[in-house]
């Protein structure tokens, strides 16, 4: 398609296409399955994205995932391009007042040729989050304190104080908040956890938590994110929500 930049070399990119209404995704794509996924983003005031298995190595970095559709505080629709950069950034190039049929086009020209716009004239370049190589400390927050300066026996210690109720919470997060969290929470005689990171593949956010009984393996998972920054294997007991939903409803409430 002329006027699209290609990438540097032929790839076979798979894709999967994520509904933002509802997060219902497929891997079965048509452009016809395309078209209707642009409407009922119109139509739902939601968005449509496309995301990239295999990232596309373009000039601009490694290419992710591509969305169209509504800003919950808007009425214009944009696009945006969403990469990852040699040095590890996190950015994403996006287009305000984009039209449904550009949209759909830019969709499918993704889809079908591995192609994205030229990012020029209309497009403003966005940074995500720091590079990889750029480590950002924690924060400890212990019930309604907060703590720079600690080590993980601190941590521990408002674990013990969490279990004997003297607290409700623990949470490990760095000052931005853009590298995810780690949060335990007291539910009556049982334990809320819930994480929050980037997906390596596509560096969208995905939150997960799951209720247990005991503090075994939260004494290890937390140690896994304090020393490691490791989050904790995925298994049926969690469940992931998602994570843009679940702060703009706690905005609302604020």
């Amino acid at each position: 398609m002329k006027g699209f930049s290609k990438s540097f070399e032929k790839q076979s990119a798979n894709f999967v296409l994520i509904y933002g209404d509802n997060g219902d995704r497929t891997s079965i794509i048509t452009p016809e399955l395309i078209a209707e996924a642009v409407a009922r983003a119109q139509s739902s005031h939601t968005y449509v994205e496309l995301q990239c298995c295999i990232p596309l190595k373009l000039h601009e970095g490694s290419a992710k995932y591509m969305r169209w559709g509504y800003d919950p505080n808007s009425d214009m629709p944009f696009a945006a391009i969403y990469f990852t950069e040699n040095d590890g950034t996190h950015t994403r190039y996006i287009k305000t007042n984009c039209t449904k049929s550009r949209g759909e086009a830019m969709l499918c020209s993704l889809f079908e040729h591995s192609q994205i716009p030229p990012l020029v004239i209309g497009w403003e370049k966005q940074w995500l989050r720091r590079a990889k190589e750029e480590i950002e400390p924690y924060i400890l927050y212990a019930g309604n304190d907060e703590f720079k300066h600690f080590d993980f026996d601190d941590v521990l210690a408002a674990i013990e104080q969490l279990c004997d109720g003297e607290i409700d919470s623990v949470m490990l997060q760095t000052e931005s908040a853009q590298n995810g969290y780690f949060e335990v929470c007291k539910k009556d005689d049982k334990y809320q956890v819930e994480y929050q990171t980037d997906d390596e593949e596509t560096g969208i956010r995905r939150g997960f938590r799951r209720i247990v009984c005991d503090l075994d393996n939260i004494q290890q998972w937390i140690a896994d994110y304090y020393n490691e920054r490791k989050a904790p294997d995925i298994s049926p007991e969690w469940d992931e929500f998602d994570v843009e939903d679940f702060f703009n409803n706690l905005a609302n409430k604020l």
